[in-house]
Protein backbone atom coordinates (compact mmCIF):
# COMPACT_ATOMS: atom_id res chain seq x y z
CA UNK A 1 0.00 0.00 0.00
CA UNK A 2 1.82 3.17 -1.11
CA UNK A 3 1.29 6.30 1.19
CA UNK A 4 -0.96 8.71 -0.93
CA UNK A 5 -3.06 11.51 0.24
CA UNK A 6 -5.99 10.19 -1.03
CA UNK A 7 -5.87 7.08 1.69
CA UNK A 8 -7.59 7.99 4.94
CA UNK A 9 -3.90 8.33 7.08
CA UNK A 10 -5.44 6.44 10.20
CA UNK A 11 -5.74 3.35 7.03
CA UNK A 12 -2.03 3.86 6.35
CA UNK A 13 -1.33 4.16 9.96
CA UNK A 14 -2.63 0.88 11.04
CA UNK A 15 -1.39 -0.96 7.97
CA UNK A 16 2.12 -0.14 8.85
CA UNK A 17 1.73 -1.25 12.91
CA UNK A 18 0.87 -4.19 11.12
CA UNK A 19 3.46 -4.54 8.70
CA UNK A 20 1.14 -5.26 5.87
CA UNK A 21 0.69 -4.01 2.26
CA UNK A 22 -0.11 -5.02 -0.76
CA UNK A 23 2.57 -6.77 -2.35
CA UNK A 24 2.33 -8.43 -5.38
CA UNK A 25 -1.31 -8.51 -5.07
CA UNK A 26 -3.67 -6.57 -7.67
CA UNK A 27 -7.24 -8.75 -6.95
CA UNK A 28 -8.72 -5.85 -6.11
CA UNK A 29 -8.32 -4.90 -10.30
CA UNK A 30 -10.20 -8.05 -10.53
CA UNK A 31 -13.20 -8.44 -8.22
CA UNK A 32 -15.05 -5.32 -8.25
CA UNK A 33 -17.47 -3.67 -11.19
CA UNK A 34 -15.69 -0.43 -12.10
CA UNK A 35 -18.14 1.97 -13.80
CA UNK A 36 -16.31 5.37 -13.30
CA UNK A 37 -13.82 6.59 -14.69
CA UNK A 38 -14.22 4.85 -18.46
CA UNK A 39 -10.67 4.33 -18.60
CA UNK A 40 -10.40 1.35 -15.74
CA UNK A 41 -14.09 0.40 -16.55
CA UNK A 42 -14.50 -3.14 -16.51
CA UNK A 43 -17.26 -5.83 -15.30
CA UNK A 44 -16.58 -7.76 -12.13
CA UNK A 45 -14.47 -10.82 -12.27
CA UNK A 46 -12.53 -9.27 -15.29
CA UNK A 47 -9.51 -7.90 -15.24
CA UNK A 48 -8.51 -4.21 -15.45
CA UNK A 49 -7.06 -3.12 -18.27
CA UNK A 50 -4.14 -1.62 -16.49
CA UNK A 51 -3.01 -4.19 -13.91
CA UNK A 52 -0.61 -6.73 -14.11
CA UNK A 53 -1.25 -10.14 -11.68
CA UNK A 54 1.49 -11.00 -10.01
CA UNK A 55 3.73 -8.55 -10.99
CA UNK A 56 4.14 -4.67 -10.31
CA UNK A 57 0.40 -4.53 -9.88
CA UNK A 58 -0.92 -1.65 -11.89
CA UNK A 59 0.96 0.05 -14.74
CA UNK A 60 -0.19 3.64 -14.33
CA UNK A 61 -0.22 3.35 -10.59
CA UNK A 62 1.39 6.93 -10.36
CA UNK A 63 -1.73 8.10 -12.13
CA UNK A 64 -4.47 5.62 -11.04
CA UNK A 65 -8.29 7.05 -10.88
CA UNK A 66 -9.43 8.31 -7.53
CA UNK A 67 -11.53 5.22 -7.06
CA UNK A 68 -8.54 2.59 -7.04
CA UNK A 69 -6.31 5.73 -4.81
CA UNK A 70 -9.22 5.76 -2.31
CA UNK A 71 -9.69 1.78 -1.92
CA UNK A 72 -8.06 -0.09 1.05
CA UNK A 73 -8.77 -4.05 1.34
CA UNK A 74 -9.90 -5.00 4.91
CA UNK A 75 -6.67 -7.36 5.17
CA UNK A 76 -4.15 -4.17 4.95
CA UNK A 77 -5.72 -2.43 8.43
CA UNK A 78 -7.25 -4.95 10.06
CA UNK A 79 -5.86 -6.65 12.73
CA UNK A 80 -8.93 -9.30 13.16
CA UNK A 81 -8.27 -11.18 10.10
CA UNK A 82 -5.01 -13.41 10.38
CA UNK A 83 -2.56 -13.27 7.84
CA UNK A 84 -3.73 -16.19 5.76
CA UNK A 85 -6.66 -13.66 4.89
CA UNK A 86 -4.02 -11.70 2.73
CA UNK A 87 -5.87 -12.07 -0.83
CA UNK A 88 -2.35 -12.97 -2.79
CA UNK A 89 -3.48 -16.31 0.04
CA UNK A 90 -6.95 -16.46 0.23
CA UNK A 91 -7.90 -15.76 -3.45
CA UNK A 92 -10.65 -12.93 -1.86
CA UNK A 93 -10.66 -9.35 -1.38
CA UNK A 94 -12.21 -8.89 2.45
CA UNK A 95 -14.86 -5.71 3.02
CA UNK A 96 -16.42 -5.02 5.97
CA UNK A 97 -19.71 -2.90 6.55
CA UNK A 98 -22.63 -2.25 8.44
CA UNK A 99 -25.13 -3.12 6.04
CA UNK A 100 -28.27 -2.46 5.55
CA UNK A 101 -27.65 0.05 7.65
CA UNK A 102 -25.03 1.34 11.10
CA UNK A 103 -27.50 -0.41 12.90
CA UNK A 104 -27.17 -3.66 11.67
CA UNK A 105 -24.36 -5.64 12.50
CA UNK A 106 -21.17 -6.09 11.55
CA UNK A 107 -20.92 -7.68 7.92
CA UNK A 108 -18.19 -9.14 6.30
CA UNK A 109 -18.27 -9.56 2.26
CA UNK A 110 -15.25 -11.94 0.81
CA UNK A 111 -14.93 -11.20 -3.43
CA UNK A 112 -13.77 -14.07 -4.16
CA UNK A 113 -11.38 -14.37 -7.12
CA UNK A 114 -13.54 -16.41 -10.03
CA UNK A 115 -10.46 -18.91 -10.37
CA UNK A 116 -10.68 -19.72 -6.78
CA UNK A 117 -14.65 -20.13 -6.51
CA UNK A 118 -15.62 -22.09 -3.63
CA UNK A 119 -11.60 -21.59 -1.74
CA UNK A 120 -13.72 -20.07 1.30
CA UNK A 121 -15.49 -23.92 2.21
CA UNK A 122 -11.74 -24.75 2.75
CA UNK A 123 -9.41 -24.23 6.24
CA UNK A 124 -8.44 -22.09 7.31
CA UNK A 125 -11.11 -19.69 5.73
CA UNK A 126 -13.86 -21.60 6.34
CA UNK A 127 -13.60 -22.50 10.49
CA UNK A 128 -12.91 -18.38 10.83
CA UNK A 129 -15.81 -17.62 8.64
CA UNK A 130 -18.29 -19.77 11.46
CA UNK A 131 -16.30 -18.10 14.53
CA UNK A 132 -17.58 -15.14 13.19
CA UNK A 133 -21.25 -16.26 12.29
CA UNK A 134 -21.34 -17.35 16.05
CA UNK A 135 -20.11 -13.88 17.25
CA UNK A 136 -23.04 -12.38 15.40
CA UNK A 137 -21.49 -11.16 12.08
CA UNK A 138 -23.12 -11.41 9.15
CA UNK A 139 -21.09 -13.19 6.15
CA UNK A 140 -21.90 -12.36 2.22
CA UNK A 141 -19.96 -14.52 -0.20
CA UNK A 142 -19.64 -12.68 -4.22
CA UNK A 143 -18.21 -14.98 -6.39
CA UNK A 144 -18.80 -15.50 -10.25
CA UNK A 145 -21.90 -13.13 -9.93
CA UNK A 146 -23.95 -14.77 -7.11
CA UNK A 147 -24.00 -13.41 -3.58
CA UNK A 148 -24.62 -16.05 -1.14
CA UNK A 149 -25.08 -15.34 3.19
CA UNK A 150 -23.48 -17.51 5.41
CA UNK A 151 -25.55 -18.38 8.23
CA UNK A 152 -25.58 -20.80 10.97
CA UNK A 153 -27.72 -23.42 11.82
CA UNK A 154 -28.44 -24.56 15.45
CA UNK A 155 -28.62 -28.10 16.06
CA UNK A 156 -32.20 -28.52 16.05
CA UNK A 157 -31.88 -27.93 12.20
CA UNK A 158 -29.19 -30.17 11.57
CA UNK A 159 -31.02 -32.87 13.50
CA UNK A 160 -34.08 -32.12 11.63
CA UNK A 161 -32.21 -31.48 8.20
CA UNK A 162 -30.57 -35.26 8.97
CA UNK A 163 -33.98 -36.94 9.45
CA UNK A 164 -35.25 -35.07 6.23
CA UNK A 165 -32.40 -36.56 4.11
CA UNK A 166 -33.06 -40.48 5.40
CA UNK A 167 -36.97 -40.09 5.29
CA UNK A 168 -36.07 -39.22 1.24
CA UNK A 169 -33.07 -41.76 0.92
CA UNK A 170 -35.87 -44.57 2.30
CA UNK A 171 -38.53 -43.06 -0.48
CA UNK A 172 -35.79 -43.11 -3.14
CA UNK A 173 -35.07 -46.81 -2.22
CA UNK A 174 -38.05 -47.65 -2.15
CA UNK A 175 -39.15 -46.67 -5.16
CA UNK A 176 -36.45 -48.30 -6.99
CA UNK A 177 -37.42 -51.52 -5.25
CA UNK A 178 -39.65 -53.94 -7.38
CA UNK A 179 -42.53 -54.37 -5.13
CA UNK A 180 -44.40 -57.98 -5.26
CA UNK A 181 -46.96 -57.92 -7.50
CA UNK A 182 -44.39 -56.64 -9.71
CA UNK A 183 -42.29 -59.36 -8.85
CA UNK A 184 -45.29 -61.96 -9.16
CA UNK A 185 -45.63 -60.22 -12.64
CA UNK A 186 -42.11 -60.73 -14.18
CA UNK A 187 -42.58 -64.59 -12.60
CA UNK A 188 -43.05 -66.37 -15.73
CA UNK A 189 -45.79 -69.05 -16.14
CA UNK A 190 -45.67 -72.31 -14.45
CA UNK A 191 -45.38 -75.40 -17.60
CA UNK A 192 -46.92 -78.35 -16.73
Amino acid sequence: MSSTPDTPAWIRHRAAELNRNCGPCSLCCRVFTITKPASIAHPRDVWCRFAEPGGVGCRQYRRRPKVCREFACQWLFDGDFASYWNPSESKMVIRRANYPTDADPMTTILHVDPDFAGIWREPPWYPDLCERIGRGERVWIVERGQHYELVQVGPEFQAAMQALAKLVDAEIAASLAPSAEAAEAKTPPAIS
